[in-house]
């Protein structure tokens, strides 16, 4: 299942591929190569590990970040993940008590 409730205070990182797969839950990303553009021409942040220009490095995408990038692409989207947060707390809740 797909990670789709976001946190913008979040120092969770996500592979190019987990951070693909949530895109295509908003409608942002179809593929790893979209979403390697993307972080190429400045529109989604990323950290490189390893050596910078090596193949065999790969990039890690805060989630804090890739919130940042949905909300500016779909505004109403916070309020989306604002009610997902809310009814997730509330199913824990139901869960303890």
């Amino acid at each position: 299942m797909v990670r789709i409730i976001l946190y913008k205070r979040s120092n969770r990182k996500y592979t190019v591929e987990q951070a693909t797969e949530i895109l295509k839950a908003y409608g942002l990303s179809s593929n790893v190569n979209i979403t390697n553009r993307l972080i190429r021409e400045g529109k989604l942040n990323a950290k490189e590990i390893g050596t910078p220009g090596d193949k065999r490095s790969s990039k890690l995408i805060g989630e804090a970040n890739l919130y940042k990038y949905i909300i500016e692409k779909i505004p109403a989207a916070e309020e989306l993940i604002e009610k997902a947060r809310s009814y997730e707390r509330n199913n824990e809740n139901k869960k303890k008590g």
